[in-house]
């Protein structure tokens, strides 16, 4: 699943518009508007996801394997996955303490998370007090997206080719 923000107006607090997934402290801001694109410069598109009075968590209604996203900041960035016993099972750090466009250093930095057991929720922490970071272009991996098709599909494709093969 691939959460991009784009579908959101300036100022939307998101909470539980995707299904599946509830965020906390998250709102969709928008190049021109209320974003400052010359510090935080969307990856994609105009929107993105600004930490809102402290760290952004994202929960799972049935556990992910693996969440990506491409990060701006001012501070440090520290991710956190937990499993459904709310055990630490991941944490990434940020390359820099500071990536904004007027830094030295490349904006918007892929930040990834993964753990085999399934992740029940996820922190994404930069400034305690929000507004310290943007996030774009979301991608969260659950067990329904790398499903092995069954036999049964396997075969239908099979024939399919060889039929194809005899004409």
């Amino acid at each position: 699943m691939s959460l991009d923000f784009e579908s959101f107006a300036d100022n939307t607090a998101i909470s539980t518009e995707f299904a599946g997934i509830t965020f906390s402290n998250a709102v969709v801001v928008t190049a021109g508007l209320s974003l400052n694109e010359l510090i935080f410069p969307p990856r994609s598109g105009f929107n993105v996801a600004l930490d809102s009075l402290g760290p952004i968590e994202i929960s799972f209604s049935a556990p992910a394997l693996s969440l990506a996203g491409y990060f701006t900041y001012t501070t440090g960035m520290t991710l956190t996955a937990f499993d459904v016993l709310n055990q630490v099972v991941g944490v990434t750090n940020s390359a820099f303490s500071n990536n904004t466009a007027n830094s030295l250093n490349p904006s918007n930095e892929l930040l990834q998370l993964s753990f085999a057991g399934g992740i029940s929720r996820v922190t994404l922490a930069g400034g305690t007090n929000g507004g310290s970071f943007a996030v774009d272009d979301l991608a969260i991996t659950t067990p329904d997206s790398t499903a092995v098709p069954e036999p049964g599909t396997i075969l239908l494709v099979a024939a399919g080719l060889a039929l194809l093969r005899r004409r």
